[in-house]
């Protein structure tokens, strides 16, 4: 049997063809594991830089006093540090997972453009049927099960 008939009888559910198109000069792809764990990976140092970016310079004693005295006009405060602080580091997150500068994100595409970007690559890589079916895994696992319950 020749290559071509090899590749005609072969069924189509085990062909993976690469599908990818261009927004705003970004490619969107199809994503193997590795990319989402180097995007999780970004996330590693999230809560030292938003302590940091809260309560700068303070220590693990004083950060904890602070949150102990926390009033409502701190709230505001901290809440208006937050908002400089989480957009940046979402777009890096997005660099990261969809292998965009990050440059581009943060000077070139409008809003707009970056959440038609998102659109295309959750449409690409709908993760649905994956989360569902890790759900039913963990929910079979009565170990799992009862430890989903308590972080509710």
């Amino acid at each position: 049997m020749n290559i071509f008939n090899k590749i005609i009888s072969k069924d189509s559910s085990t062909v993976s063809v690469p599908l990818e198109q261009e927004l705003y000069g970004v490619k969107i792809r199809k994503l193997p594991n590795g990319q989402y764990i180097k995007a999780l990976n970004t996330f590693q140092n999230l809560p030292e830089i938003l302590l940091e970016a809260c309560f700068p310079g303070m220590k693990a004693d004083k950060v904890m006093e602070e949150l102990q005295s926390l009033d409502s006009d701190k709230l505001i405060i901290m809440a208006g540090k937050l908002i400089q602080v989480i957009p940046e580091q979402f777009l890096k997150l997005i660099s990261n997972l969809l292998d965009i500068p990050f440059e581009k994100l943060m000077y070139e595409l409008a809003p707009n453009e970056t959440v038609e970007i998102l659109q295309a690559f959750w449409e690409k890589n709908d993760l649905s049927t994956f989360f569902e079916s890790l759900k039913r895994m963990v929910m079979k696992s009565p170990a799992l099960a009862n430890l989903m319950k308590k972080s509710d």
